[in-house]
């Protein structure tokens, strides 16, 4: 299911990305027009106003007009950029990657249809880089650890422990009232200590075997998720 999930994304998603390339493109070339028209138009009444036949307000509203299409344009090339970063994102390319699109035309439907594209091989491609199946992957195998460490309790557990210790009193005095210097003081205070335990879970049984059957039924809720 996960990839299945994410396999529609990622067409879904391409093609979204590629539709908002080339409606950008689009509307980056009309705006441009626009503002060529706008351009002219400043000149023209510019002109006027030299002549005395348009006074400066009548500049004023073409120009607060041409500063909003070049407005316009900032931000669609912007959401353009955006969309070719999406579709690098999506199609698995390093950020540094450089490619160009190609605009839909009408003619040359037919022959694109006749392109044989390996959806799955292309699709299998993607995936094996994307983050959201390393992802679900990762998950997975945290999930069948949680279930080991579940059973791990149920079993003896043997536990070896040691310790050195040592002290010194700094005054510390010998038979003949002198003090006593540090290294003798260490080498007399020296102890050792060494400790085996072994715990059996006699009482706790019902317990672990109740963690165990918890993180079991959490394995098969994750894996009925995902196909991993």
């Amino acid at each position: 299911k996960a990839q299945q999930r994410i396999e529609l994304e990622l067409e879904s998603g391409i093609s979204l990305a590629y539709s908002r390339l080339l409606y950008s493109r689009e509307q980056a070339g009309l705006i441009r027009k626009n503002i060529e028209k706008t351009e002219a138009e400043l000149e023209v009444t510019n002109e006027k106003i030299i002549a005395g036949k348009v006074t400066k307000n009548e500049y004023y509203l073409v120009n607060a007009r041409f500063q909003s299409e070049l407005a316009d344009l900032i931000t669609v090339q912007n959401d353009s950029l955006y969309a070719k970063e999406e579709l690098k994102q999506l199609m698995g390319l390093n950020f540094r990657d450089e490619f160009d699109i190609t605009p839909l035309d009408s003619s040359a439907i037919t022959e694109i249809m006749s392109v044989q594209i390996v959806v799955p091989e292309m699709l299998e491609k993607i995936l094996a880089r994307h983050p959201a199946i390393g992802e679900a992957r990762m998950d997975a195998e945290a999930v069948r650890m949680a279930v080991s460490v579940a059973k791990s309790y149920l079993y003896p557990t043997l536990s070896l422990k040691g310790s050195l210790s040592s002290n010194y009193n700094i005054g510390e005095k010998g038979t003949n009232g002198e003090k006593i210097p540090l290294y003798p003081q260490l080498d007399n205070n020296f102890g050792q200590n060494i400790s085996l335990i072994i715990q059996v879970p006699i009482f706790s049984q019902m317990r672990n075997a109740g963690k165990i059957k918890k993180e079991k039924i959490n394995k098969s809720l994750f894996t009925s998720n995902y196909y991993l």
